[in-house]
């Protein structure tokens, strides 16, 4: 897992630490690690999942110990975009390929003493 530095200044290192971020997260191994996880979200992350279901750290960590089947082992993140919005915050825009499909994501990625966490996530099924 690369680890997104609090000593990040510069938008483009910001915008470099969120996608980085991403990928750690749909690591199965990063997945797997309560700390690792609880490292790359903001204290105050929430994700509205694309099945409509909403999670926060707490959920989304008992959903993890509890086994959830889904296969980030074959997910693929393609067409990544990201749009500064202000010297804290970053917008990553992207396309998820997965054994159930296209979803289309976005998250924001907010700068913190502790380093650039994850604080909103969404998906949204796709039809390509």
């Amino acid at each position: 897992m690369t680890e997104a530095s609090s000593e990040t200044t510069g938008t483009e290192d910001l915008a470099a630490a969120a996608l980085r971020g991403e990928q750690d997260l749909l690591d199965p191994r990063v997945r797997g690690d309560a700390e690792r996880m609880v490292a790359l979200l903001h204290p105050e992350f929430r994700e509205f999942g694309r099945s409509g279901r909403v999670w926060d750290t707490n959920a989304l960590l008992s959903d993890l110990r509890a086994g959830s089947d889904y296969p980030f082992e074959r997910a693929r993140l393609s067409e990544p975009v990201t749009e500064v919005l202000g010297p804290d915050a970053v917008l990553l825009t992207y396309l998820l390929h997965d054994t159930d499909g296209v979803t289309r994501r976005s998250s924001i990625w907010r700068r913190t003493p502790d380093g650039v966490r994850l604080y909103f996530h969404q998906g949204t099924r796709a039809s390509l």
